[in-house]
């Protein structure tokens, strides 16, 4: 049985189980639809009936197979990538970046595409307050810094901040807060939470707590990332970005002063020949000069 942890825990389902979740084809679909439509403001039914599920593989690279695109639907007009992130950091935000350049630029095969590309719209389902303004919701554009005009709409990403929700329990969300943050509760919310979604969510929650809990009683013996390991994943982030800060910064110094030596080697040397020219003219023209 899964360990029961108290509401002070910090919790986040793990990412292997929430990727199948939204891929799952009883309730994937279902819970897709429900987020999708929420975050652009859109009718339920007319999303659900229109978007598919896209078996295209949309990776980091070539070499890192483990990182592919958590879930992409699909309809005539628009990609949704909606990806599960436990941790915040440099490389996750650029593999971020990646699919939504993937998404947009795999569409352009010839001229004429052009006019027919999809929009790309990321769905970022957060562990972490992505901008740190205690806001639930992010949204993101192409925009002109100094006059705030969106300058396009054809990439548009969403950060949804799911540890707004950590300081509130399930009753309180259920009874004060907006739809997505009902539906999205279940990433945070430990055991216990998920037997109180049980008990008083509404038919498709209950339905997506009993989908979790089969996918990770097949596979997973604890649903949920503990305290330690989200603070373990923080301390590796900081260390990896650290030691990459680090050589980014030492390849630039050395760089610099490589430039600094070659300078300095090359006027002393251009001095020299300069010098040695001189003579020889001189003694050229002493020479001729009888």
């Amino acid at each position: 049985m899964p360990i029961t942890k108290t509401r002070q825990g910090k919790y986040f389902l793990k990412e292997n189980i929430s990727k199948k979740l939204f891929k799952n084809e009883a309730i994937g679909k279902c819970l897709a639809s429900k987020v999708i439509s929420e975050v652009i403001g859109a009718d339920y039914d007319e999303v659900y009936n229109n978007i598919s599920l896209s078996t295209d593989e949309i990776a980091f690279s070539a070499l890192t197979i483990d990182n592919v695109a958590d879930a992409v639907y699909f309809d005539d007009k628009v990609y949704f990538d909606i990806e599960i992130n436990s941790y915040n950091g440099i490389h996750k935000k650029r593999q971020l970046e990646s699919y939504v350049y993937q998404l947009y630029l795999g569409q352009l095969h010839s001229y004429k595409d052009y006019d027919n590309l999809k929009k790309v719209f990321q769905i970022n389902i957060d562990n972490y307050d992505f901008l740190g303004y205690n806001e639930f919701i992010y949204d993101i554009y192409l925009m002109d810094i100094k006059h705030k005009e969106i300058v396009s709409d054809k990439l548009q990403i969403k950060h949804i901040n799911l540890d707004y929700l950590r300081k509130l329990d399930y009753t309180e969300v259920d009874k004060y807060g907006t739809p997505l943050m009902k539906n999205l509760y279940f990433f945070i919310c430990g055991d216990m939470g998920l037997e109180n979604i049980s008990k008083k969510g509404d038919d498709l929650m209950k339905k997506v707590v009993q989908e979790v809990k089969e996918i990770s009683g097949k596979e997973e013996p604890f649903r949920f990332f503990t305290d330690e390991e989200l603070l373990e994943m923080d301390r590796k982030q900081f260390r990896e970005e650290g030691f990459a800060e680090g050589h980014e910064e030492g390849l630039a110094e050395g760089l610099a002063e490589g430039r600094e030596k070659g300078r300095i080697e090359g006027l002393a040397e251009g001095h020299e020949t300069g010098r040695l020219e001189a003579q020889h003219e001189m003694i050229i023209n002493l020479y001729n000069n009888g």
